[in-house]
């Protein structure tokens, strides 16, 4: 294309619809386009949640997710609150002057999802018919 025509952002956002309080979650806007063929101008990464945003964890997370400037962005466990929804937001822009934003909302279980686990006992016996 020509080289003074606007290059139009599409930022794409993917993150689960649903994680939990033991593994946290990835978001990524690496499948974004419209860097103009050069790095990104700007990545900035915003966060609410529906839970009381005077929280410690929530201050700590929301300065960890203003601070990132790649295109992934992992949300610690630790930091997330069960029952609640988190909404992830991502802008980009070129170094011509164009942005995107896409957003995800991502529900966090109290509890994780189940997972099946078999426990086999280590007590099984062998009897052996005798002659």
């Amino acid at each position: 294309g020509n080289a003074c025509e606007p290059v139009s952002v599409s930022a794409v956002l993917s993150a689960p619809e649903r994680a939990d309080t033991c593994d946290g979650f990835e978001a990524s806007a690496a499948a974004s386009s419209g860097s103009a063929g050069a790095p990104w101008a700007s990545v900035q990464w915003s966060v609410t949640y529906t839970g009381d945003e005077t929280l410690t964890t929530f201050a700590l997370l929301r300065s960890l997710v203003a601070a990132e400037t790649s295109l992934r962005l992992r949300f610690p466990p630790e930091l997330l609150a069960g029952g609640e929804n988190y909404t992830v937001s991502v802008t980009l822009s070129n170094f011509v002057g164009a942005s995107g934003s896409d957003t995800r909302v991502v529900s966090i279980a109290s509890v994780p999802a189940p997972s099946v686990v078999v426990l086999a006992r280590s007590t099984a016996t062998l009897s052996r018919s005798r002659p």
